[in-house]
């Protein structure tokens, strides 16, 4: 501003001294005394010229000090190197920061992924271990049934064990009324052929008869006894038939309930281990993205900087090429003010030259 203030100075200075030229060719035809005026104003007139061509020497020496400074365009040329630089950087930069968000995405698909593989894991662990221990139940109750069965099979074996004891003894008993039987016959026949008196031989006959009588009401009630127990001990061999096909049953159903069980616990451990193994590949994924996440957040500081690097550089060439610009022009004034200030002092010249002697031809 200083140096254009300065070039305007001198533009008016040298209009004021080419309006003085103007008077003086205007008074061509004065008098002495007058031309003496005129001379003095000359002479002043001179001095302004060679004060305006001073200033213009430092103008010149600014002009090429300006000219010096045109080194502003290696500059520019480094900042747009530069520039192109970070822009190859700031798009090296985009590239990855696109890689790395569609890595993220893939990631976010790929845990919902394996969050379905969870879920579906746990379902049939829970359903396998369901399984599991309704097989224990139905163990438990089958070995329930099982001591049951026992527990009635044995009270009816020892119940066929009285029941034979019982019919032992029957037979024993019948034997012995059956030769009590036998004996009071023999006795009947006997005293039947014995020469006795008529009323001791009925009284004696009287007495084997009822003998005879109780022997065989005896037996009879022993041969009742003894069918009722063989029909009691037949129920029982048929109860302790039906009880040891049912223990067989159920020894049977528990073998295979056991199978069923060691299945399912095996079944079971290989699902929890399958199930495990989907949460740990769902965390490892958590934490990839996790560290894609923080890889993100940097390459996104670090395109801010590159975008705020660029943006200065541009900034910086910017200003520079307005700087050149204006010293462009500031030069090409210079030049102009320059070539119209030689002229005018070249015609300034001349007419005080001519002036001079038309002076000298007036003292002659």
């Amino acid at each position: 501003m200083y140096e254009r203030a300065a070039s305007k100075s001198n533009y008016k200075n040298v209009n004021g001294d080419e309006n003085e030229q103007n008077d003086m060719l205007v008074h061509d035809n004065d008098s002495p005394p007058e031309l003496a005026k005129v001379s003095g104003r000359e002479m002043k007139t001179v001095e302004n010229l060679e004060q305006q061509l001073m200033e213009m020497h430092d103008e010149n020496e600014k002009t090429d000090g300006r000219r010096a400074s045109a080194k502003t365009g290696n500059e520019i040329k480094s900042l747009e190197l530069l520039s192109s630089e970070i822009q190859e950087k700031r798009a090296l930069v985009d590239k990855k920061l696109s890689a790395l968000r569609y890595s993220v995405s893939s990631f976010d698909s790929s845990i919902a992924y394996f969050e379905q593989r969870e879920h579906r894991a746990k379902a049939r662990v829970s359903a396998s271990t369901s399984y599991l221990e309704k097989k224990k139940e139905e163990l438990a109750h089958l070995q329930l049934c099982k001591e049951e069965s026992e527990a009635t099979m044995g009270r009816i074996q020892q119940s066929e064990i009285e029941f034979k004891n019982v019919l032992a003894v029957l037979k024993s008993k019948l034997m012995e009324a059956s030769q009590r039987q036998e004996s009071e016959k023999v006795l009947f026949a006997i005293d039947n052929i014995e020469n006795v008196n008529t009323s001791q031989r009925n009284w004696q006959l009287g007495s084997r008869a009822t003998e005879l009588l109780k022997c065989e009401e005896e037996k009879t009630k022993l041969q009742n006894e003894m069918k009722l127990s063989r029909e009691n001990l037949g129920r029982m061999k048929k109860e302790i038939d039906v009880l040891s096909k049912k223990l067989g049953k159920i020894e049977s159903e528990i073998q295979g309930v056991h199978t069923d069980i060691q299945k399912g616990s095996k079944s079971v451990e290989e699902m929890e281990v399958a199930l495990q193994a989907v949460i740990q590949e769902k965390e490892t994924l958590l934490e990839t993205r996790e560290t894609g996440m923080h890889e993100i957040q940097s390459m996104i500081l670090e395109y801010q900087q590159r975008v705020f690097d660029a943006d200065l550089k541009g900034a910086e060439k910017k200003m520079l090429e307005e700087e050149l610009q204006l010293g462009f022009r500031r030069n090409e004034e210079l030049k102009v003010l320059r070539a119209e200030a030689s002229e005018k002092m070249t015609r300034l010249l001349e007419n005080t030259s001519s002036r001079s002697c038309f002076a000298r031809k007036m003292e002659e």
